[in-house]
């Protein structure tokens, strides 16, 4: 196939629209359900901690039923504030559940690994939504009194984290294009067997039209032929003129048979344009 022939691969979407949808449901539904763990931590419901959860569980369905609708302008543009709210949903959550002391910090070194594996065609809004996680943490540990020591524990497992996600989804996006890029390739090998046995049977059907025509053809411009010479009597010139006249038309005839066999024959390097002959053995017609 050639390059002019292929579509921008680097705007395919990498996981498929259901299976995004899907998980994102699933991730609004265990944002929400873990609000338990507050309750239990705190021995009673916690309004703002549920709140930031209900905020962020509310953006991801929002954002799953966007991917469902296969909208890709419209999911592109969301998939970017997703990430950010996300970002902001988390810190918030961190801050009203206990800042430093909270159970729920330690899962930012997850968030900045997971939110790229979500958005492979978006690596750059994920990044930035993973070191605004990062960020976040930090001035919330530098505001609680963290030392410089603990402050610097965090910010090295955290970048490593977001390095580790940021490579594994481009890995993924890579795959992922590489495997379209194979299905397309083998279309296309598909198209050109289909197209190489249509010329094949094209040619068959020719060569056995020309030799159903051609041997009556043969048989009749004998015939004509023999007329012409053995003409005699008044009519005799007239005679003659007719059958010169069916004679040219029997060769006209055959003529336009040798041409549909040629133009039915493909080319010997098998490129034959459809609609038409191969260049070069294409005969004005008569």
């Amino acid at each position: 196939m050639a390059r002019a022939d292929r579509p921008d691969l680097s705007r395919q979407i990498v996981i498929p629209h259901r299976e995004r949808a899907t998980l994102l449901a699933v991730a609004g539904a265990l944002v929400l359900l873990s609000h338990a763990f507050d309750v239990v931590r705190a021995g009673g419901p916690s309004w703002p901690a549920f709140t930031a959860r209900l905020a962020w569980s509310v953006l991801l369905s929002s954002m799953a039923w966007l991917v469902w609708r296969g909208d890709v302008p419209t999911m592109r543009r969301a998939g970017v504030l997703t990430a950010l709210g996300s970002a902001a949903c988390y810190l918030g959550l961190v801050l009203v559940t206990g800042g430093r002391a909270s159970p729920t910090l330690p899962f930012s070194h997850v968030l900045v690994i997971a939110v790229p594996l979500f958005m492979p065609e978006l690596l750059g809004a994920a990044v930035a939504a993973g070191a605004a996680v990062l960020v976040g943490v930090w001035a919330l540990l530098w505001r609680d009194g963290a030392s410089p020591g603990e402050i610097l524990s965090w910010a090295h497992v955290g970048l490593v984290a977001l390095g580790i996600g940021a490579l594994i989804s481009r890995a993924l996006a890579r795959a992922r294009l590489a495997e379209l890029a194979a299905a397309q390739e083998r279309q296309a090998a598909q198209a050109r067997l289909a197209e190489s046995e249509r010329l094949a049977w094209l040619g068959r059907q020719a060569g056995e039209v020309a030799h159903q025509i051609n041997n009556p053809l043969s048989a009749a411009r004998s015939t004509a032929s023999f007329l012409r010479e053995q003409a005699g009597g008044g009519d005799a010139a007239e005679v003659r003129e007719a059958c010169a006249d069916l004679v040219d038309s029997l060769d006209r005839i055959a003529g336009a048979v040798r041409r549909l066999k040629q133009d039915a024959s493909p080319p010997e390097d098998g490129a034959m344009p459809l609609g038409g002959a191969p260049a070069g053995r294409r005969a004005a017609t008569p």
